[in-house]
């Protein structure tokens, strides 16, 4: 009796674990149909991958070109910036060379029309105005010589200095003196001076000074001094307005 007993009790949990093995198979075959899908969501599924797959190739077919498009318009706006900068300031720059020319020129007509003489009339006044200062400092003139410096045409370059008859030539005509004084020294210095201030265009080239041996009375009086100075005097050029409207003739050819 006892020994059937504990064969019920085997078969009963035998029969147990079978139903707990088939219950399991059971729930394994149902999550496996539970997971399979439908054809609407493979549909699905694939509609994404192909929109995503869209997008991808919409990226690479406009809108990175568009990037790189707009990357090379703001680098050649960039050069068409840097280029107008650069003609605006070349166009200052010609302007302001353009003034500057402008004030130069006016500058000098102006300087030509009031302080240069017309040459006629000048060059005698100014051997005279040389004879008149040595005579008012008790100066002795030993020698004087002078040259004439001829007006150089416009179209001479400033290496053509010598005209073809031999005369030297300039940008304003003028007279280039070599003058030679003798007297005391404190009378060479003024006379200088009194040159310097002349009211004419007066331009001194070089200045020696040595002593004069004497002897007699004369050498009583204090030594003296030679002074050998060579100088320049410039006058207005031909076709030039002066300061009261008149317009400037070309004098006659005068012999040195």
């Amino acid at each position: 009796m006892k020994n059937e007993t504990q064969l019920s009790a085997a078969q009963q949990k035998r029969q147990a674990r079978a139903a707990a093995l088939r219950a399991r198979m059971k729930n394994f075959q149902q999550g496996r149909r539970a997971s399979k899908l439908g054809s609407t969501e493979l549909i699905a599924l694939v509609g994404a991958f192909a929109l995503l797959a869209l997008t991808i190739a919409a990226y690479f077919l406009y809108l990175a070109p568009a990037r790189a498009r707009l990357v090379a318009l703001q680098r050649e706006r960039s050069q068409l910036q840097n280029t107008l900068r650069e003609a605006t300031e070349g166009t200052t720059q010609s302007e302001n060379a353009q003034a500057t020319v402008g004030s130069i020129l006016q500058s000098l007509e102006r300087f030509e029309s009031v302080k240069l003489a017309q040459r006629g009339v000048a060059s005698t006044a100014v051997i005279e105005e040389l004879n008149e200062k040595t005579r008012r400092h008790n100066l002795t003139r030993a020698q004087m010589s002078f040259t004439y410096l001829e007006e150089r045409a416009p179209a001479q370059t400033t290496t053509q200095s010598v005209s073809a008859s031999g005369r030297q030539q300039n940008i304003f005509p003028g007279i280039n003196i070599s003058l030679t004084v003798d007297g005391a020294y404190a009378n060479i210095r003024r006379f200088i001076r009194d040159i310097e201030a002349s009211e004419r265009f007066l331009v001194i080239n070089g200045v020696q000074l040595e002593g004069v041996n004497e002897s007699g009375a004369g050498a009583q009086r204090g030594a003296l001094v030679s002074l050998r100075l060579d100088l320049s005097a410039f006058f207005r050029r031909a076709g030039a307005i002066d300061a009261t409207g008149a317009t400037t003739t070309a004098p006659a050819s005068t012999s040195q």
